[in-house]
């Protein structure tokens, strides 16, 4: 189970109840954001995004307890795409 909090503007806290319990705290810029997800995914919901693409690839025990969510395609350099590829699925006019 996945559970965020907005701290403040664009920083969360995150914590998954697995196994293990962990905490993390993410960030971003709005230019990022903006651009990765074409203003298709709040905020809230690329952060929840981005963690399931996290937990598909590795535990929770391995997700770094802070970093900046660009820093994903560091370590998996198809997030972009998936995120990318995400967004072209959602449909705003419903």
């Amino acid at each position: 189970m996945i559970s965020i909090t907005k701290k403040k503007s664009n920083e969360f806290k995150v914590i998954i109840k697995s196994k293990v319990k962990t905490i993390h705290f993410v960030t971003f810029d709005n230019e990022w954001h903006s651009k990765i997800t074409d203003g298709k995914l709040s905020e809230e919901n690329l952060v929840k995004l981005s963690f399931r693409f996290l937990l598909d690839r590795e535990p929770n025990t391995s997700i770094l307890k802070k970093f900046k969510l660009n820093m994903i395609s560091d370590f998996f350099p198809d997030y972009i795409d998936y995120v990318k590829h995400y967004c072209s699925k959602v449909d705003l006019s419903d």
